[in-house]
C-alpha cells in the first residue's frame, strides 16, 4: 500500500530516545492530504480531502502526543489552538493521541459528574464539553486504563479494537481502529429571495404617514375586529414597500469574533497566495510569510479579546453565552436537506416544513376524557368558592398604557407570522397607538379575539437523537407583536382578578413565587422531619404535553365558575378557540395545521390560564402536602409507620382517578 509518511517528533528531549514519543501520520496516496503547519504546537495536523465525494467538506485530523507528567499549560496550549482552528476552519475534526490522562474515568456522564479531576484533566474535559465532542475510545489497556483518546463527533466517528497490527503491540496502548464516515448530511439551503431589511428602514416616514391617517374614520365603520386588523395589515405593508428595503439573506463566512481589521488581511492573504502560486516571485513569497505572521498576531489578539468582552458582556445579556455556544457546533443548528417521520421522506424545503407541521399537529390534543366537567367532580372540587360573589369584567384600556407597551418593546425578539417585527413597531409608535387603541376595546367590548392574531408561526429545534427524524425536534412557537402587546394589557387585569383563587401551593408563573420558593417549602417540612427522627417520602410526577393538551371546553368551564361570564368569557374562549400554526424553516413555509387544545405556547396569558386549569388538583391531597410549579408536582408526607405509607398511596390514587391527562410518574 503506497502511504505518504508525516513524522514529528514534539520536544528535543524526545529527539534521543528509541522508542516512544513523537506521532506519525500515513496517508494512502489516493487521498488528497496537505500538513497544516501554521496550525500546528504539540501535534500533527493535516485536512483529508476526498475527491470522490463533490459535497463533502474536508475531515480536519490532529494526532497528538503529550509525555508525562502532563503540565496544564502544555494541554492549555494545545486546546487554545484546537480551537482556534474549529472557529476558523468549519471542518468535521478528529482529535487522536496519547494525552496521558489516565485518572479520567471515561465510564460515567462527565456532563452529570461530580468527581474532582486535576487541572489538567478537568481542562480537557472543559474543552470536550465546549466543543461538543465525545471522547470515543472505550478500549482499556493492560492497566485498565485509557490513555489514547479519539476526540470526536458522533456518529459519524466509532472506534473499535484493531486485530491486527502493522508493529509490536504496546500493551500499555493497544492498536485501534478509527472509522470516519466521509458522508456529511447536506442542510437545507436558506431560501436565497429578497427580505425587508428593516435596520435600514425609513421609520420616520412610516410613522408620519401612519400619524396623518383620521383612524377613527378609517377603523370606526368597520363592524368586525378582524376587519379592523387586516385593514391595519394592509396600511403598514404598502408602506413597507414603499420604505422598507429590499435584501438577500447573507450567510457571513467569518466566525463572530473576527473583526474588520482582520477581515481585510485575511482576503489580502488569500490574494497573495493565489499570485505566488501563479508566478512565484520570491519577494511575494516573502510579503506572504510576513503577512501570515500578522494574521497569527491578529487572528490571537481577536479572538482573546472576543471572550473577554464576552465574559463582561454575558452577565447583563444571557442571549451572548446561548449564542456563543450555538457558534460552536458545527452544525450552526440548521435543518438535514432530508427528514423523515418514520414513515414519509421529505427532500424539499416546503415538503419538509409540512412534514413537521403535521407531527406537531398531533402535540395539540386533546387528552381522551370527557369535554366537560361532570357535576359531581365540579361540587367536590371546584365549589364553593366562599368569600368571593363578584365576577371579572374587562376594563378598557387606555392610550397611555399602550404607548408605554409600544415604546419599551425588545427589539431582539423573533418576528411573529405576520412578518411585522418589534424595531418597526417600536420605532413608529406614535403612529401605532390610535389604531391599536381602536382595535383592542373594540374587541374587549365586542368579545371576539382576532383571527389573525390567532396564528403562530413555529420553528422547529432539535432535542436529541438522529436529526432527520421530525419526533427528534420540539416547536417554538412565535406569535404576533401586536397580540402579545394586547395579551400583556389584559393579563394585568385578569392576574390582579385571578391570583386570590390560586392554590398556596402553585410557585408557578406567580409575582413572588417560584423555584426557590417551591424549594424552600418543601426543605422545611423536611428539616421539621429530619428534627422529629422522621423519614419523609415523596413522589415526583409530570403531567405529560400538560400545556399542549389542555381541554378548551373544560378550560372556559372552570373560568365560569371563577366569575368569567359575559363579553370577557367569551372573549377567552374566542382567544382559546380556531388557533392555527404554520413552520418556518430557513424561509420555507408549511400550510396552515388547527391546533384543537393546549394554552398559547409564548403567550402571556398562557400560563395564568394553565394555573387556572390545574388549581384544583390540590384538592386531591388530604393526606399530604403538594409542591406546584406549573405542570411539575411533587407531594410528601412523613412517615411514622405503614398507615402513614397508605395514606400517601391514597392520595396518589385519587389523584391518578381526578386528572382527565397521562401521568408520568418519576
Amino acid at each position: 500500500m503506497m502511504c505518504t509518511v508525516i513524522r514529528d517528533r514534539n520536544t528535543c528531549r524526545l529527539s534521543n530516545k528509541t522508542d516512544g514519543g513523537g506521532v506519525l501520520i500515513a496517508v494512502k496516496k489516493n487521498l488528497i492530504a496537505n500538513r497544516k503547519y501554521e496550525w500546528e504546537s504539540e501535534d500533527i495536523w493535516i485536512t483529508i480531502n476526498t475527491p470522490n465525494l463533490k459535497e463533502i467538506r474536508s475531515i480536519a485530523l490532529c494526532v497528538v502526543y503529550l509525555p508525562p507528567p502532563v503540565k496544564k499549560l502544555t494541554l492549555d496550549n494545545f486546546l487554545s489552538n484546537c480551537n482556534r482552528v474549529s472557529e476558523l476552519h468549519n471542518m468535521y475534526t478528529c482529535i487522536i493521541g496519547d494525552f496521558n490522562l489516565s485518572c479520567i474515568d471515561w465510564n460515567v456522564n462527565l456532563n452529570n459528574c461530580v468527581k474532582s479531576y486535576p487541572p489538567a484533566a478537568q481542562l480537557l474535559l472543559d474543552f470536550i464539553s465546549e466543543c461538543s465532542l465525545q471522547q470515543l475510545n472505550s478500549v482499556f489497556n493492560n492497566r485498565n486504563k485509557i490513555l489514547d483518546l479519539v476526540l470526536a463527533s458522533p456518529p459519524k466517528c466509532r472506534v473499535e479494537l484493531c486485530s491486527v497490527s502493522v508493529c509490536n503491540i504496546d500493551p500499555q496502548h493497544p492498536p485501534l481502529h478509527v472509522f470516519i464516515s466521509y458522508i456529511e448530511l447536506d442542510r437545507l439551503k436558506v431560501d436565497s429571495n429578497q427580505k425587508p431589511c428593516f435596520y435600514k428602514a425609513d421609520f420616520d416616514s412610516i410613522a408620519e404617514c401612519l400619524e396623518e391617517l383620521d383612524w377613527n374614520k378609517i377603523l370606526r365603520p368597520c363592524t368586525d375586529v378582524n376587519e379592523m386588523v387586516s385593514t391595519l395589515y394592509n396600511i403598514l405593508r404598502n408602506l413597507i414597500t414603499k420604505y422598507v428595503p429590499l435584501q438577500r439573506v447573507k450567510k457571513d463566512p467569518y466566525p463572530q469574533w473576527i473583526n474588520r481589521d482582520l477581515k481585510k488581511r485575511l482576503k489580502e492573504k488569500h490574494k497573495l497566495l493565489k499570485r505566488v502560486k501563479k508566478y512565484k516571485n520570491p519577494m511575494d513569497k516573502l510579503s506572504l510569510v510576513l503577512l501570515n505572521k500578522r494574521c497569527k498576531k491578529l487572528i490571537h489578539d481577536a479572538y482573546n479579546t472576543y471572550n473577554t468582552n464576552l465574559e463582561v458582556e454575558i452577565q447583563n445579556n444571557p442571549k451572548k453565552f446561548w449564542s456563543y455556544i450555538k457558534s460552536k457546533r458545527n452544525n450552526k443548528g440548521t435543518i438535514p436537506g432530508s427528514m423523515s417521520d418514520g414513515s414519509n421522506t421529505a427532500v424539499v424545503g416546503g415538503e419538509i416544513c409540512d412534514l413537521f407541521a403535521k407531527y406537531f399537529s398531533t402535540l395539540y390534543e386533546a387528552s381522551m376524557g370527557v369535554p366537560k366537567l361532570n357535576p359531581e367532580y365540579v361540587s367536590k372540587y371546584l365549589l364553593p368558592i366562599t368569600g368571593y360573589s363578584d365576577s371579572f369584567n374587562f376594563s378598557e384600556i387606555d392610550a397611555a398604557t399602550i404607548i408605554k407597551k409600544l415604546v419599551t418593546l425588545d427589539i431582539s425578539k423573533g418576528v411573529g407570522p405576520d412578518n411585522i417585527p418589534p424595531i418597526l413597531i417600536k420605532n413608529c409608535a406614535s403612529g401605532l397607538v390610535t389604531p391599536l387603541h381602536i382595535i383592542y376595546n373594540f374587541s374587549i367590548r365586542t368579545g371576539k379575539f382576532p383571527d389573525e392574531w390567532k396564528h403562530a408561526r413555529i420553528v422547529p429545534i432539535h432535542k436529541d437523537g438522529g436529526e432527520s427524524l421530525v419526533q427528534n425536534y420540539r416547536p417554538i412557537s412565535i406569535l404576533s407583536t401586536f397580540a402579545k402587546i394586547f395579551e400583556s394589557l389584559v393579563c394585568q387585569h385578569i392576574v390582579a382578578y385571578l391570583k386570590r383563587f390560586i392554590s398556596e401551593h402553585q410557585h408557578g408563573f406567580i409575582t413572588g413565587r417560584s423555584c426557590s420558593t417551591n424549594l424552600v417549602s418543601f426543605t422545611e417540612l423536611l428539616r421539621q422531619s429530619i428534627d422529629s427522627h422522621q423519614q419523609v417520602d415523596a413522589i415526583y410526577t409530570d403531567f405529560q404535553k400538560a400545556f399542549d393538551r389542555v381541554p378548551h371546553s373544560v378550560l372556559i368551564q372552570k373560568l365560569e365558575i371563577y366569575g368569567f361570564m359575559g363579553p370577557s368569557l367569551r372573549w377567552l374562549e374566542s382567544y382559546l378557540s380556531d388557533r392555527s400554526f404554520h413552520v418556518v424553516i430557513n424561509g420555507y413555509t408549511s400550510k396552515r395545521y388547527p391546533i384543537s387544545a393546549g394554552v398559547p405556547q409564548g403567550s402571556h396569558l398562557g400560563p395564568i390560564l394553565f394555573n387556572i386549569y390545574i388549581n384544583d388538583v390540590v384538592k386531591c391531597f388530604s393526606h399530604s402536602i403538594p409542591y406546584l410549579y406549573a405542570d411539575d408536582l411533587k407531594f410528601a408526607r412523613a412517615i411514622r409507620s405503614l398507615s402513614d405509607s397508605l395514606l400517601l398511596q391514597s392520595d396518589l390514587d385519587r389523584l391518578i382517578s381526578c386528572i382527565t391527562f397521562v401521568i408520568r410518574t418519576c
